[in-house]
């Protein structure tokens, strides 16, 4: 049969998704295209794809068969739970010919070949039975004889022979067992190998648990030693405020001046003494102003203290909820104070000095960031420590409104943002990989025109939307690795979860593969 033959008469690939249990008929031939049918020695089948240490083994030794069966003559096998991954499968067929000029009595001819099945991450052909072929490496019917060999080649077979002569009939009643023990070794490896995956995968998840349990340790620390530092300005300035009126008390008439005063009649008296005695006698005792007190006194003063500063929080995106008390931008509430703080890393420049956030533990307030108008901002360590900001709104002046970002390392690194609002166009990024978003908070962020890996291991509530858009903007010439949480990624590579498997098959179209750690 010539090759361009055999390639018209090969059978169709059949298609199995890699996670499926198989069963097929395996039609073996010898080397002149005889038909063998089932063989009447023991064999060996070894089933893998790319790689042979995750192989599958079917066996008939001894008349005791495993993971296939005689179905009327032709070897019926079956495959449970299979681990080889995705790729062509292959077989590697292990012939134990009956040879008694061999110390065992067989001779083991094996022969590798590829099969006409294909194990795909996606969906498989229709569940019928496959039929797939294999070549022998021997002609049926006709073993190695005696006459085969010259006298010379005999004798030097028959020394180590003879020497084991007493060992030979030991040898085949064990043969048979020690190779289903060897079988039951490797079974037992290899779920011994899937426990260990599985325990590293849990001990994963528990470290990522205790860095999240770390980060919001840390973020307390900081609230409560920024609340210290409010309680001590606090009492100093109680402290201060005691003095005063301590002073005034002092600079008062004494009883002894005021004895004449004292003996006179009632109100009427005390007012004629001293007209406004009883309103500073109750300002000298501390008195603390109730809320609408509070708040009458600063709109009898018309707020003159903080219409400029409401004016400059408003003017750069930000609302007054109440002047001198409460201020808010970008869904973030604070106090005047936060207000302040933040007031002063915007006024300084107004298209902001990010290096300066990389550390800012304390800010809970955070205006727009409008972009420069010309050239690409550095977003290199920008918000890894600000556990106190949730939200990011950029602002571009360009058209299109694109964010342009050159170095974009250890952005989002243990940060508690949630929500970046602004398209980042990270075509000339250094590295959007390592720890650059390493914050299990971040949820919402589009990143336009991607051109390299891209890491969101952590991130483990990141949406639909932001992969969506990923993928759909995406720049690459050369195949990139969008590396997710296990949740996301589960959620992917689910085909009942259209939406989401979607995504997994229109990166594939891009060049793009999604994993896991």
């Amino acid at each position: 049969m010539t090759t361009d033959s055999k390639q018209a008469n090969a059978p169709e690939t059949v298609r199995k998704n890699q996670r499926s249990d198989l069963d097929f008929f395996l039609n073996l031939t010898d080397c002149r295209g005889n038909d063998v049918g089932w063989p009447e020695h023991d064999f060996v089948l070894k089933f893998y794809t790319a790689n042979p240490a995750n192989a599958h083994t079917a066996s008939c030794i001894g008349g005791k068969c495993t993971n296939c069966f005689n179905d009327n003559g032709r070897i019926h096998v079956m495959i449970d739970k299979p681990r080889m991954g995705v790729g062509r499968l292959n077989v590697e067929v292990l012939s134990m010919l009956p040879n008694s000029i061999y110390p065992d009595g067989t001779q083991d001819l094996y022969e590798p070949q590829p099969l006409n099945i294909m194990l795909v991450p996606g969906k498989g052909d229709c569940g019928t039975t496959a039929e797939v072929e294999a070549t022998l490496p021997y002609i049926k019917g006709e073993p190695f004889t005696w006459e085969d060999f010259t006298p010379e080649q005999i004798a030097e077979l028959q020394r180590p022979a003879t020497d084991a002569a007493e060992r030979v009939n030991g040898f085949m009643e064990t043969a048979s067992g020690a190779e289903a023990q060897r079988v039951t070794d490797e079974n037992a490896r290899i779920e011994a190998e899937r426990g260990r995956v599985v325990a590293e995968n849990r001990r994963q998840s528990d470290e990522t648990a205790r860095i999240e349990a770390e980060k919001l340790r840390q973020k307390a620390e900081s609230d409560r030693q920024e609340q210290e530092v409010l309680r001590v300005d606090a009492e100093k300035e109680r402290a201060e405020e005691f003095e005063g009126w301590q002073q005034q008390l002092d600079d008062k008439a004494d009883r002894a001046e005021l004895s004449d005063v004292l003996s006179r009649d009632a109100e009427q008296e005390i007012e004629q003494a001293e007209p406004n005695l009883l309103v500073e006698a109750l300002r000298k005792t501390p008195q603390a102003l109730t809320d609408p007190e509070r708040g009458q006194v600063l709109d009898n003063l018309g707020h003159p203290e903080f219409k400029a500063f409401d004016m400059a929080w408003e003017t750069m995106g930000g609302t007054v909820i109440e002047s001198g008390v409460t201020y808010e931008v970008n869904d973030a509430t604070g106090t005047y104070a936060d207000a302040v703080k933040a007031m002063s890393y915007y006024t300084e420049r107004p298209r902001m000095d990010l290096d300066k956030l990389c550390f800012a533990k304390t800010l809970k307030l955070l205006p727009p960031i409008i972009t420069p108008n010309a050239g690409k901002i550095s977003l290199a360590n920008a918000f890894q420590s600000t556990y106190g900001i949730k939200k990011i709104v950029f602002k571009s002046t360009l058209p299109g409104g694109k964010i342009y970002v050159g170095n974009a390392f250890a952005t989002f690194n243990s940060s508690a943002i949630e929500e970046v609002i602004g398209e980042l166009d990270v075509s000339e990024a250094q590295s959007l990989y390592s720890s650059f978003v390493w914050s299990s908070y971040m949820r919402e962020i589009r990143l336009y025109h991607i051109t390299a890996n891209v890491d969101f291991r952590y991130a483990k509530n990141i949406s639909l939307a932001t992969l969506q858009y990923a993928v759909a903007n995406a720049a690459n010439t050369s195949a990139i690795t969008i590396t997710v949480h296990p949740d996301t990624y589960a959620k992917l590579t689910d085909e009942t979860n259209t939406e989401w498997y979607q995504v997994l098959l229109d990166a594939a179209d891009k060049n793009i593969t999604f994993a896991t750690v």
